[in-house]
């Protein structure tokens, strides 16, 4: 009987931590340049040292326990080209607890776009091009 309970447990921790790993958000940055993040009156993402940086070409996984702290039941990220969230913020990202990235408003759309749905999003050099843009634009 002792076994039969230590397996319930068992299971039941292994299909809670599963769901738990479901919450976090993978940040993809497919430019050059460092990204920092700040959610609503959280301190930057850059007090959490290295890992709160989002690197050049480096792709960044935001925990299941900063969601919870900042973005129950949802929030808005304000994402900066910067290394500690100074300067103007280029993008704000609405993130929901339970469906990940809304909608994302890009501020500075000449220079980086930032894009995303669910629980990735990715940050790119250049703004986002339409297909008008890229027939016409040459004339």
């Amino acid at each position: 009987m002792r076994m039969n309970k230590s397996l319930l447990f068992a299971l039941a921790s292994l299909i809670s931590t599963s769901s738990f790993a479901f919450q976090e958000l993978t940040v993809t940055n497919k430019s050059n340049a460092y990204a920092t993040g700040r959610a609503g009156y959280s301190p930057c993402s850059s007090f959490a040292g290295e890992k709160g940086v989002l690197q050049p070409l480096g792709t960044m996984t935001i925990p299941q326990m900063a969601l919870d702290l900042y973005c129950k039941p949802n929030c808005n990220v304000d994402i900066y080209i910067s290394k500690s969230c100074s300067g103007k913020s280029i993008a704000t990202a609405h993130v929901d607890y339970n469906n990940g990235v809304t909608s994302v408003s890009n501020h500075n759309a000449g220079a980086y776009h930032i894009a995303g749905t669910g629980h990735n999003m990715y940050l790119e050099a250049g703004a986002k091009k339409s297909l008008f843009d890229l027939i016409f634009g040459a004339f």
